[in-house]
């Protein structure tokens, strides 16, 4: 059976979005300082960032995916694996999913469509157990948010939307 670096790799190689190593080795670092007992993943892709983090903890894991071929892929990676029995999987919009979670969740890792941080950020804040950590992948978005790079037209929802979001999490006292 192939490690999950090694499949991470290969799915980063054949263009399936997977968080940068960067950013999976500070996720990693925060789950097993946290210890949850309850994660909410938002963008499952093809399930990497979920098995990383129920590999590093002892939880369980709520994950949303929007895209029904990589909901499937995921299905298979939680299988090979073996933490099928520790994933509860939705498909569809995390808009749509998140108003009917009931559980609690004490660590979120937000990885799906950037142009939605604050919409799902807003409907998890009451699923949120006391002392929380939320985990947003690509807040910088590739230095267009700080202006560092100029960003093409087409980039300009995701930016305004990430900058909403940021402005969201600084101000809002939470």
């Amino acid at each position: 059976m192939k490690d999950l670096i090694e499949l991470r790799k290969e799915y980063r190689e054949q263009g399936v979005p997977t968080i940068l190593d960067e950013g999976y080795k500070y996720l990693i670092e925060k789950v097993k300082k946290k210890n949850p007992k309850n994660i909410l993943e938002i963008g499952t892709a093809v399930g990497m960032s979920a098995i990383a983090l129920l590999q590093n903890s002892s939880a369980k894991i709520t994950t949303i995916e929007i895209r029904e071929n990589s909901y499937n892929k995921a299905q298979e990676n939680f299988k090979l694996f073996g933490v099928e029995d520790r994933v509860t999987s939705f498909l569809g919009d995390s808009l749509a999913v998140i108003p009917t979670l009931k559980e609690k969740y004490d660590f979120v890792f937000l990885d799906g469509a950037k142009s939605k941080y604050k919409k799902n950020l807003v409907l998890i804040e009451p699923l949120l157990e006391k002392n929380a950590l939320v985990f947003a992948d690509n807040v910088l978005f590739r230095g267009y948010i700080e202006n560092k790079v100029p960003f093409v037209h087409r980039q300009k929802t995701i930016v305004v939307n990430m900058r909403e979001y940021l402005k969201y999490v600084f101000y809002s006292g939470n």
